[in-house]
């Protein structure tokens, strides 16, 4: 993942980001994967259509602590929840299952 909008955390959360201020980042991943919040708090948005209530516009407030799941090519845009406050993250892909015996695996 390279994105200059995001710079690599401190000691204290070994790999995680921290999301600029002011900074919006798009998140598009070719393979699936979890976003967890370590600091602050972080407005994430999926782009549509979502499904749900007719005023689900696809927003997410996390939290220290909470994840997020992403589908392989989801994209998903990330912003800080309050802009004075440092939001870090990381971003861990999950494993691919292997396809059932006749098959093909998934890409």
């Amino acid at each position: 993942m390279e994105h200059i909008a995001a710079n690599p955390g401190p000691a204290r959360h070994p790999g995680a980001w921290l999301l600029a201020e002011h900074t919006a980042l798009t998140l598009q991943p070719a393979s699936a994967g979890l976003l967890r919040v370590w600091e602050g708090g972080i407005w994430a948005t999926f782009d549509g259509p979502h499904e749900g209530p007719a005023n689900d516009r696809g927003d997410r407030l996390l939290h220290p602590g909470d994840a997020l799941p992403l589908r392989s090519g989801e994209r998903l845009v990330i912003e800080r929840l309050h802009a004075a406050q440092p939001a870090r993250f990381t971003w861990d892909p999950l494993p691919v299952e292997p396809a059932p015996a006749g098959e093909p695996a998934a890409h």
